[in-house]
């Protein structure tokens, strides 16, 4: 039977999903039943006392007996309703007037797996195929969630021709996908109201940065399932440990190799770095993760790609997702540790505080570069060469001391030594940071045969761990000249002098590390050269301030990558440059000119399990591809009926409740 649709002026077809329930209309006729047996005539008696009172009551009783009428129709209605809500009635829609609709695809990574002996990007396709069957007379508009975003056209429109192109040419990518923008320009279109049909593997990263209980008035979102959900192990990250690499020190590299299945396997994997191979076999318990770590030690310097994999599978493991089975990085392995002064001191004086300092760090292995101290504000260093900076004796504080800033919130690391008035001041220079000492004014002691001595020794700090057992040795360090300085907000005190003064302090900030030493190397200053400190505390130096990991040596499938030049994959295909950027879409390896880059999988498409979705009442719906077929196609009217069997039962209460008083003054 036709009907309006309520969605812009359509006629919709009603049917029943279950007709043999309104066989139950029968039941109507119950109240007539139970009246005619219950409503017996009285017996007839004269009684002349009481005539007078027949004629006052005829009004009355007419009165009641239509009001037992109506309670006998509203009786009979609210069967009628509950018998048809039981039928389950939908309206299907046949005008062309119709809400819109956009079907998102969801393009992540995890719709690459296998499912039924076919990918799951087919079944998708096939699902929303199918669905703009069914909505032929609907506005319809399509969007692939992946990178970038693609669009079937730019509002819903009744032609087909863009839907269809758009499916047959779309494919998944690698990355996480792009769901969340998907829903966010679909609900930019649909202010008017509609549905959105989102459809993907059921797994958590189909809603992740969604919240369906969000949707406004007007618009349902149907959270469709195509299939999927099988076992998979894969790897999900992979760090380096320290985080800068140096030839001839020992790194290490951590592979975390997760099973999100529902029993344990044995898995057989290989950590790789360069050309060396390392393969162990480890067990994973179900839905959990074990960190494959191996130590190498670099032989040369360079862009250098390492890798995880998995290699090998006992029998009863299965994997949906070949993909993610292996993660590519790449290290930029350093000829030595990266350590950076900026001075204005000569470094030639024999009695400077910058020579000595130089003979330290070169005692230790170290190479270091001197700037002079008006380019700290150049100061620019990427993640690979995060360095260890120094200042001292500055000529005067930075003009600009947002590099440095930038460089500490980044994982960098500085150690400040206090010489002059303007490495003094270099705190206020960076703006927001508060240094970890607060100077003072000089103090000059070379008057006095004996200068200021050490009182207060940190020894479980890592940086003066070579010093432990030397006690002596530091208590030999002297002062005749020295800044005296006060603790910093939210810093450590290692050491300080028999005055209270501190004479070496550190700040965490973020990853960064910031540690000023108010002792001067200068012979005329202190007797720290002349000692065997310099050395063992500067050994240190890399191990303890440099970035103690980099969490995963891959960018996300879909990052971009600042480039004047194309990279060029390690299959030989050139990515343009496009505003000074390029964009890994898949995983493996890419260079551009000497640098090396590595892409990968994001560790949550690895994870297939499906999970309940979030429901959000009567805007928000679950269901599989065929279910999401015939919700396409229909609404729902037994809500509708339920609510009117309500108002009804609330009537005929009322009715009766009347009747019941009336029965009383009688």
């Amino acid at each position: 039977m036709p009907g309006s649709n309520g969605g812009g002026g359509g006629e919709a077809m009603i049917s029943f999903l279950v007709p043999a329930a309104l066989g139950a209309a029968v039941l109507a006729a119950l109240p007539i039943a139970i009246h005619l047996l219950t409503n017996r005539a009285a017996t007839r008696r004269s009684f002349p006392a009481l005539a007078f009172l027949r004629r006052a009551h005829a009004g009355t009783a007419r009165r009641g007996r239509l009001r037992d009428l109506l309670v006998l129709i509203v009786r009979m209605l609210l069967i009628l309703a509950l018998v048809a809500a039981l039928a389950a009635p939908v309206a299907r829609l046949l005008g062309g007037g119709g809400t819109p609709v956009v079907v998102i695809i969801d393009a992540s990574a995890s719709m690459q797996q296998r499912h039924q002996g076919a990918a799951l990007w087919d079944h998708a396709i096939g699902t929303a195929a199918r669905l703009s069957d069914e909505l032929a007379e609907r506005p319809l508009l399509a969007l692939v969630a992946g990178t970038p975003l693609q669009r079937s056209a730019l509002v819903p429109t009744l032609d087909r021709g863009g839907y269809r192109a758009l499916l047959a040419t779309a494919k998944p990518g690698w990355g996480a996908g792009a769901n969340d923008q998907a829903l966010a320009l679909a609900l930019g279109l649909l202010t008017g109201g509609g549905d959105i049909f989102l459809i993907g593997d059921g797994s958590r990263g189909v809603v992740s940065g969604i919240d369906p209980q969000a949707m406004p008035p007007g618009v349902t979102l149907h959270l469709v399932d195509a299939g999927g959900g099988g076992d998979n192990q894969g790897v999900r990250a992979i760090a380096l440990e320290p985080g800068v690499a140096v030839v001839g020190r020992p790194c290490t590299l951590r592979g975390e190799v997760v099973n999100h299945g529902g029993t344990a396997v044995t898995l057989g994997v290989a950590v790789n770095l360069g050309d060396e191979r390392r393969t162990r076999s480890i067990t994973i318990g179900a839905g959990s993760s074990v960190t494959v770590a191996e130590t190498f030690m670099p032989a040369r310097a360079g862009e250098i790609p390492v890798a995880v994999a998995i290699v090998a599978r006992d029998a009863g493991a299965s994997d949906h997702l070949a993909a993610d089975d292996r993660r590519d990085g790449a290290i930029s392995v350093r000829p030595s540790l990266p350590v950076v002064i900026y001075s204005d001191a000569d470094p030639a004086a024999v009695d400077g505080p910058l020579k000595p300092l130089l003979a330290g760090l070169g005692a230790a292995g170290l190479a270091p570069v001197v700037l002079r101290g008006a380019q700290v504000s150049d100061l620019h260093q990427s993640v690979d060469d995060l360095a260890v900076v120094m200042t001292v004796a500055l000529a005067q504080p930075p003009a600009d001391g947002r590099a440095l800033s930038a460089h500490l919130l980044g994982g960098g690391a500085l150690l400040q030594v206090l010489v002059s008035d303007a490495d003094a001041a270099l705190g206020g220079a960076l703006g927001g940071i508060d240094p970890p000492l607060l100077p003072l004014p000089p103090v000059d002691l070379s008057a006095r045969q004996r200068g200021l001595m050490l009182g207060e020794i940190m020894l479980d700090h890592p940086l003066l761990d070579g010093l432990r057992g030397r006690e002596p040795l530091l208590r030999q360090i002297e002062a005749w000249r020295y800044r005296p300085a006060t603790l910093g907000v939210v810093a450590t005190r290692l050491l300080a002098w028999e005055d209270g003064a501190v004479a070496l302090a550190e700040r965490r900030i973020g990853a960064g590390r910031w540690l000023a030493l108010a002792i001067s190397p200068a012979d005329r200053d202190s007797n720290l050269a002349a000692l065997e400190v310099l050395p063992l505390i500067t050994a240190r130096l890399g191990q303890v301030l440099l970035p103690r990991s980099r969490e995963d040596c891959a960018l996300p499938c879909g990052s971009t990558v600042p480039s004047s030049i194309p990279l060029q994959s390690a299959a030989g295909h050139v990515i343009p440059v496009i505003d000074g950027a390029c964009t890994v879409a898949e995983p493996g390896l890419y260079r551009a000119g000497e640098r090396l880059f590595a892409a990968a999988i994001p560790g949550i498409e690895s994870d297939l399990r499906q999970v309940p979705p979030p429901l959000g009442g009567e805007r928000t719906r679950a269901s599989d591809g065929a279910g999401a077929i015939a919700a396409a196609a229909t609404r729902p009217l037994w809500h509708w009926l339920l609510v009117t069997a309500m108002l009804l039962l609330v009537v005929e209460s009322l009715l009766t409740a009347a009747r019941g008083r009336r029965e009383q003054r009688v």
